[in-house]
């Protein structure tokens, strides 16, 4: 089961750093819930957010919220400036979700 985590595309270095840095247990629950992760990171990716490593690490509740209520949250920003200033700092991030 923790093997669909790989399915995101990471590399083994990046599984041992999210293990590291989040403990087995929130890494079993990203992969336990791989589809709704893997939904809104290629939401994210879509806006042009290119760091997605940084919010696996550091932002990583926000990929289990619902696909929805990140779309409404980033409705209220002009979202190519938006992502531009998640781009250049990824805790930019944090203000869409105020």
């Amino acid at each position: 089961m923790i093997e669909d985590i790989m399915k995101l595309g990471i590399t083994n270095k990046f599984y041992d750093l999210l293990i590291e840095k989040h403990g087995y247990n929130l890494v079993l629950d990203m992969a336990c819930n791989y589809e709704l992760i893997n939904k809104n990171i290629n939401l994210l990716k879509s806006y042009g957010i290119i760091d997605i490593e940084s919010l696996l690490l550091y932002r990583e509740y926000i990929l289990f919220y619902d696909t929805d209520y990140i779309i409404e949250c980033f409705n209220k920003y002009d979202i190519s400036k938006i992502v531009t200033e998640i781009n250049d700092d990824y805790t930019e991030i944090d203000k869409v979700f105020k």
